[in-house]
């Protein structure tokens, strides 16, 4: 990992939404990869306005993101990823929808 994307990864694992957007913002942009990882961070960590700011620029909902939502189970963060068009009833598993792992943790 290059040393932006470790800062990237560490500012979004401590929801220093500042240091993000410095990382985010600076040219030449990270790569989309960084960015994917980075949003898995951001959600596991529940850092919901971190999470609104990587999808804004360029992260999507991925299955890593919606695995990082339902362990996390964090309402904000749920609503972050809707709002961003993760549909609800998709699956991570070819049997089960991603909603069924949430089950699991309660």
């Amino acid at each position: 990992m290059s040393e932006t994307h470790v800062a990237l990864v560490s500012a979004c694992s401590n929801g220093d939404l500042e240091k993000v957007k410095s990382l985010v913002l600076k040219r030449p942009k990270p790569p989309k990869d960084n960015l994917q990882t980075a949003l898995y961070y951001a959600v596991a960590y529940e850092h919901d306005s971190t999470v609104t700011f990587l999808l804004e620029h360029g992260a999507k909902v991925d299955e890593s993101a919606t695995i990082g939502a339902t362990k996390c189970r964090s309402t904000a963060v749920f609503q972050v990823l809707l709002n961003y068009g993760w549909d609800i009833n998709s699956s991570v598993h070819p049997y089960k929808p991603t909603l069924w792992y949430v089950s699991l943790m309660l």
